[in-house]
């Protein structure tokens, strides 16, 4: 288990939030009008891709792990004054890595299945560039009392090397990436003014590329929150029932998007 220290800091009982229990956001690229032989890419974590991690994992909003957050808020200096919940613990990173992994890739499976197309599995991962990270300007719907870190951002997933494509048997790659899946207690993340019950949260990039030059044909990304109201001090075995409906929700969605996005 990994830790941050202590702030100094003014201790406050944590603050309710009311928002949905569960939430998906979508973001997809332009639809190819003809998919040639397809390979599935193991997923991998984002937080493992060399250049992505500009800060640390938390503030980059990157944690693979659960989040155990304490001591009321504070208004950190180096945060330019914004509120966060004093101590920060992590946990259970190995194991959430094989968890989130294994999901992504069953679910980009099982979405592939549904569009019909014919599709073989990648033995080896694919070496990833960093995706090109831009901060969303001004207030999103959900400031205020989400379970993310502000700012929020966009991602654009950039192109593959020809030659680390070489020798698949394959015409197009199609590479899922897993930038987040936590769980966590009740408690403030950076940014956030009224903190937040218990939840869980998964975020999915994936892209399409030509194996012949590595350029992107498509992506998309589907994030999927879910938080309990009014419950703040969950056990493990709650934050894997939180875990299983942000899967739930999220693979619905990646269905629905490679279907829109692939389907025949």
């Amino acid at each position: 288990m990994t830790r941050v220290p202590q702030l100094v800091a003014a201790l406050l009982l944590v603050g309710s939030c009311g928002p949905d229990k569960g939430l998906v956001v979508v973001r997809t690229g332009p639809p190819v009008d003809a998919v040639p032989a397809l390979a599935l890419a193991p997923a991998v974590a984002l937080v493992d891709v060399p250049g992505a991690v500009q800060r640390d994992a938390f503030h980059d909003n990157l944690v693979v792990g659960s989040i155990w957050l304490s001591g009321g808020y504070e208004l950190l200096a180096e945060e330019d004054h914004q509120a966060r919940s004093v101590d920060l613990e992590f946990d259970d990173e190995d194991t959430y890595r094989r968890q989130a992994l294994d999901w992504a890739d069953r679910s980009l499976s099982a979405a592939l299945e549904s569009t019909g197309l014919p599709w073989v599995r990648l033995e080896a991962p694919v070496r990833l560039p960093a995706p090109q990270r831009s901060v969303i300007r001004g207030s999103s719907e959900g400031d205020g009392d989400d379970d993310q870190n502000l700012p929020r951002f966009h991602l654009q997933p950039g192109p593959l090397d020809p030659a680390d494509l070489a020798d698949l048997d394959a015409s197009w790659v199609l590479q899922p990436v897993v930038v987040h899946y936590y769980a966590h207690n009740g408690g403030w993340f950076v940014g956030q003014e009224r903190g937040c019950p218990a939840g869980a949260r998964a975020r999915v990039l994936w892209s399409l590329h030509d194996v012949s030059t590595g350029q992107i044909r498509t992506w998309g990304e589907v994030e999927a929150r879910y938080l309990e109201p009014y419950e703040y001090s969950p056990n493990r075995a709650e934050l894997q029932d939180y875990l299983i409906e942000v899967e739930t929700l999220a693979a619905e969605a990646l269905a629905e998007q490679l279907e829109q996005s692939l389907g025949p």
